[in-house]
């Protein structure tokens, strides 16, 4: 399911980030929290509980998607307990760097909720680059034209979106932000195959089956003009399954096979939610295998992943610093409004990027809440807004 936010354009930002800057008398230099962890520490703290109300026009997904609450549309039932003597799990990364080999095409999901995901699908693409998956296509670029994307002043030269081209609230995540940051700087070529028709042409059998068939038939024309090489295929939930046990509904990879006769390795991030980490895999990974130590291949996916859930610190994932780089920088006081009687959006803006491209962080802060900012070395316009999107403060600040 597309989640939609609602956003400023890019000229009103660069005149609130204008306005701001100009009225804005405090500049704090800020080297992480103190009392921060060491780099690559186990310590962590608890988790307060903070129960934010969503629900409200407009804004029903947070753009936070690190919260750490987040099951949605993940399978919403557990992955089997590692104490389960038919299942166990394994580091994932080796088993599909040595599956890819016999094939061409691989294929990757996500929770569109869940920012981790996205981590782990650029760490894979790292990975899978180095063998030969040098074409990244991803449901999250919409249906941008694929000249654009790799040309001297598109996508892939700038390392950022523009909002002449996007305008996806994907791009809303920070976390998304910064992948597709590392994953443009690879070798090869990255290429859209989304839809994005707001409505079925006369004569479909409906929308989502008109939606998956022109996924299929957009990759298939890709793969057809750069045939010989090696895809790798970044899409939401149920895109990517092969076969749809008990249900008519023909998914995208399904019309792929049919299409061309290539059989794609599949991999699901959505089968379960994890409960744990597994301390070998890369992010805290496992994959399941059966109890003779094979993947476990069922709902439609060749492989199954679980995602771990933890550790934190003060309400933020561990990961955000130790795989992403970030540092956990306190809210600045003048800017935490602890005796409201609701929570306060807080942002991040990197005053030296371009206005199109997301922000650097967005936190939900409950009042007397401890939760923290996670953000790279740069120069930062935060903002304070409350449920109605009015600005209750702005400060400077500088992370070494």
């Amino acid at each position: 399911m597309s989640m939609i936010i609602s956003w400023p354009n890019g000229r009103e930002r660069k005149m609130a980030r204008a306005f701001w800057l100009l009225l804005s008398t405090v500049l704090l230099s800020c080297s992480g929290s103190e009392g921060e962890p060491a780099l690559g520490s186990n310590q962590t703290q608890a988790v307060q509980s903070v129960e934010i109300d969503f629900s409200y026009p407009n804004n029903w997904r947070a753009p936070e998607a690190t919260n750490q609450a987040y099951k949605m549309q993940s399978g919403n039932v557990p992955c089997p307990l590692s104490s389960d003597p038919n299942y166990s799990y394994v580091d994932p990364i080796p088993v599909i760097r040595n599956l890819a080999k016999k094939h061409s095409v691989v294929m990757i999901n996500e929770s569109h909720s869940i920012a981790l995901h996205r981590v782990f699908i650029g760490e894979l693409y790292e990975d899978l680059n180095k063998q030969g998956y040098q074409n990244f296509g991803s449901e999250l670029l919409g249906d941008i034209e694929w000249a654009w994307l790799n040309e001297p002043d598109g996508f892939k030269s700038n390392g950022f979106p523009s909002d002449l081209k996007t305008g996806l609230a994907y791009w809303q995540d920070p976390v998304f932000g910064q992948v597709m940051e590392r994953v443009s700087r690879l070798p090869g070529n990255l290429f859209s195959f989304e839809d994005n028709a707001l409505s079925p042409p006369v004569g479909a059998q409906g929308s989502v089956d008109h939606r998956e068939f022109t996924q299929a038939k957009n990759i298939k024309e890709y793969v057809d003009e750069f045939a010989g090489q090696k895809f790798f295929i970044h899409s939401g939930y149920h895109h990517i399954k092969e076969r749809n046990e008990g249900s008519n509904i023909i998914w995208m990879a399904e019309y792929f096979k049919r299409l061309t006769s290539i059989d794609p390795l599949t991999i699901s991030q959505t089968d379960c939610y994890g409960t744990s980490p597994f301390e070998s895999g890369l992010l805290g990974y496992g994959l399941l295998v059966d109890k003779k130590g094979m993947p476990v291949s069922r709902n439609g996916y060749d492989l199954i992943l679980s995602a771990p859930r933890g550790p934190y610190y003060k309400e933020r994932p561990i990961w955000l610093r130790d795989e992403l780089g970030r540092r956990f920088v306190e809210v600045p006081k003048t800017i935490r409004f602890d005796g409201a009687s609701d929570f306060t959006l807080i942002t991040a803006w990197d005053v030296n990027k371009p206005a199109m491209i997301p922000a650097e962080d967005i936190i939900y802060r409950a009042p007397q809440s401890n939760k923290v900012l996670a953000l790279r070395p740069g120069k930062y316009s935060v903002v304070a807004e409350d449920r109605d999107k009015m600005v209750l403060g702005n400060v400077l600040i500088e992370v070494d």
